[in-house]
């Protein structure tokens, strides 16, 4: 029989013991490995805390991620937060005291703090005790940098406008508000550029050209700039100038865009020339938000008048004064189209040689329920800058060729002329419209006369005189009315298809008694003569008038002496009254 000694056993139990410490510690060195390699695997790091929440250890991945010695701070927590995490250190300090308060089973926050490149990386921290006997607190942080990155290029994308790569109105609204982490924005000054006409431009090209367009024109407005742009919708811009300097800064700059679009933009070997109407606001005491700045700056853009091009203007306190008439005046036109509202004046015109009635002029009134007659040099300018003067024109049409048909009853001669404004003539299917009434009341189209004022030619003249040869070429006659008093130029009076020429009555005011004001109406009814135009002359009140247009020859003559503008009933007796000489 086999036996051990005493000391045999004791030996081979004490060995068995050894044995299996060592295969114990063997594991848990693999498990801690696996566990290394899993968290290095995800990004992840492992950490003690302190019960006295005085140090904390890191494994040692954390060196190798961020280039981090815990030496540096000593594995002291308090200096560690001080160091890399001072934005966060509140809400640490929080989430810890919200965790031992019990309102929370776990510490958890996501945090950001820079490597040692100088990299900004983004952890998502959780931590709890290990026991409830130790307190000592084991924590994993996930390092989420990626994520974080993910959604902030989602983010951008969101600001993005497709069509032209510029960021939305919102990326500006989000940036001023402080909800985008990257940008902050202060002392800021907004300027909003309106491409004149750009409407215009995607109605003759098409709106794939005119997208083309507006992305050489950000890019010309970025290179000369450098400063934060975005689109606002089809032809706007808004421009940010971050902490800026005052209203000069802006202006300057407004001043430099305008001049840089002297220039042309090419596009496939066509050249695009570009104005804009621009409107500038700034943050005076640093509390503005986006849709206080956006307000100020449009109504800054609506003050500019609508023949006026690369003008700029700085809101004022004036201009707010009167933004609530303005937008009170622009509902109300809105609504008077929808309720009919608006009614036809006709001034009777004077044949100069014969003295018989030859045609009238149609003058739109707008009969306001409360205020009465309102004259169309208040509303006519609103009208224009709200886009309602197309709906208003296509009325006064309607209106004067219904008129124009029973007149031509009572003399096949008669015509009737329509103020038509350079929003009406830049309009796409203007002349068009202009067609279907023809044909729709079966008219000679010589007995419509359009009348446009020299202030239309300051917007884009090849395009106006390509409009008015349309017009002429279709058999419409064209007037250009109250010569003398906008942008005269004899240069373009001869490039600018015409019929006829209406003198403005201010220069029969005093031409009875002023040998200057006579010699200038002389001046003007002779250059009609040469350029082979008729002539018009309009504010005849007296027979001293008369007999003084009827020794230069004046062919028309319109004014309060034949009559003041009257209905359409009382033009049909007036017709029929000076259907003899006077």
């Amino acid at each position: 029989m086999n036996t051990m000694s005493f000391y045999d056993e004791a030996f081979y139990g004490e060995s068995e013991r050894l044995n299996a410490a060592q295969k114990r510690i063997a594991e848990l060195k693999e498990h801690d490995f696996k566990l290394e390699f899993a968290l290095e695997c995800a990004d992840s790091i492992n950490w003690e805390l302190s019960e006295d929440f005085k140090k904390i250890i890191f494994c040692d991945h954390f060196e190798t991620m961020y280039g981090i010695k815990q030496a540096e701070y000593d594995y002291d927590f308090a200096r560690f937060v001080n160091l890399h995490l001072n934005p966060h250190k509140t809400r640490i300090y929080e989430c810890i005291q919200e965790y031992l308060d019990g309102k929370t089973d776990i510490i958890s926050l996501e945090i950001s703090m820079y490597d040692s490149s100088g990299i900004k990386r983004w952890l998502h921290v959780r931590g709890k005790y290990i026991n409830e006997k130790s307190k000592l607190i084991y924590g994993v942080s996930v390092d989420i940098t990626e994520r974080k990155n993910l959604e902030r290029r989602l983010s951008q994308m969101a600001y993005i406008d497709s069509e032209t790569g510029l960021y939305k109105p919102e990326y500006i609204a989000d940036a001023l508000a402080g909800r985008i982490e990257s940008v902050r924005l202060s002392n800021v000054g907004l300027m909003i550029l309106n491409i004149y006409r750009f409407e215009d431009i995607n109605a003759v090209f098409g709106h794939e050209r005119g997208n083309i367009l507006l992305v050489h024109a950000a890019e010309r407005l970025r290179e000369l700039t450098g400063k934060l742009l975005t689109r606002i919708d089809s032809g706007r811009f808004i421009l940010v100038f971050n902490e800026a300097s005052g209203v000069q800064e802006l202006v300057e700059a407004a001043g430099k865009i305008c001049g840089a679009f002297e220039k042309p933009l090419e596009i496939e070997n066509q050249s695009y020339y570009l104005n804009f109407k621009i409107g500038i606001a700034l943050d005076w005491d640093g509390n503005s938000d986006f849709k206080t700045l956006m307000k100020d700056a449009e109504l800054a853009v609506n003050h500019v008048k609508n023949d006026e091009i690369n003008h700029i203007c700085v809101i004022s306190e004036y201009i707010r004064q009167n933004a609530d008439d303005y937008f009170n005046m622009a509902y109300e036109l809105r609504e008077a189209v929808k309720r009919g509202e608006f009614t036809m004046f006709f001034q009777p015109i004077i044949s100069g040689e014969s003295k018989k009635i030859t045609g009238a002029e149609a003058l739109i009134r707008w009969k306001h329920p409360e205020r009465g007659m309102v004259s169309p040099a208040v509303f006519i300018p609103v009208a224009e800058q709200t886009g309602v003067i197309n709906q208003i024109g296509d009325f006064v049409l309607c209106e004067a060729v219904k008129q124009l048909k029973k007149c031509l009853e009572l003399d096949n001669n008669f015509y009737i002329s329509i103020n038509v404004s350079v929003t009406q003539l830049m309009s796409s299917d203007f002349i068009g419209r202009i067609q279907n009434v023809i044909k729709e009341n079966a008219l000679p189209p010589g007995n419509l006369v359009v009348e446009v004022t020299e202030s239309v030619f300051i917007t884009d003249m090849t395009r106006i005189i390509n409009m008015l040869n349309r017009l002429r070429g279709i058999g419409v006659r064209v007037s250009l009315d109250d010569f003398g008093t906008g942008y005269s130029s004899l240069s373009y009076l001869k490039k600018i298809p015409l019929d006829n020429l209406k003198i403005d009555q201010s220069f029969l005011i005093d031409v009875l008694h002023n040998p200057a004001s006579e010699a200038i109406l002389k001046s003007i009814i002779e250059l009609a003569r040469n350029l082979n135009l008729t002539i018009t002359a309009e504010g005849v009140e007296t027979a001293g008038h008369l007999d003084l247009l009827k020794v230069y020859g004046c062919d028309y003559l319109q004014g309060y002496y034949f009559s003041k503008p009257i209905p359409p009933a009382e033009l049909e007796n007036f017709i029929l009254l000076l259907s003899r000489t006077i």
